[in-house]
């Protein structure tokens, strides 16, 4: 699987980027998921949803077209259910990287082992 990270302030396109990534990929025939860790939870907008994905399935995979999934993911969430084996990752690398760049890599790291994608945007 090949990751994609888009990172950046707020307001600069992260999500509009991963989404329009997300879709060529998709049209290519890579099984592309497209996940967001940011707060705000805007995927769903970008892909004109009727309901934001965290009241339609939240956390989940939600397949949007052929090859294409997207996932607003719960930071405090995903914490709190996997704090065990992210303790010790975030507790080395937080000297070195900003903790949201973490979360978003340990995330990432957790759906390489679930997941049968060959391409994600983060």
């Amino acid at each position: 699987m090949r990751m994609i990270l888009y990172t950046g302030k707020g307001g600069v396109g992260k999500t509009s980027i991963s989404a329009a990534t997300g879709l060529e990929l998709a049209r290519r025939g890579y099984k592309t998921l497209v996940m967001s860790v940011d707060p705000a939870h805007s995927l769903s907008d970008a892909f004109d949803l009727d309901k934001p994905l965290m009241k339609l399935r939240a956390g989940q995979l939600v397949n949007v077209a052929r090859n294409l999934w997207i996932q607003e993911v719960d930071v405090q969430e995903e914490i709190s259910r996997h704090w065990e084996s992210v303790y010790s990752y975030v507790s080395a690398l937080l000297n070195v990287s900003g903790l949201e760049q973490v979360l978003a890599e340990e995330l990432v790291f957790c759906y390489i082992n679930k997941c049968n994608m060959d391409r994600c945007m983060v």
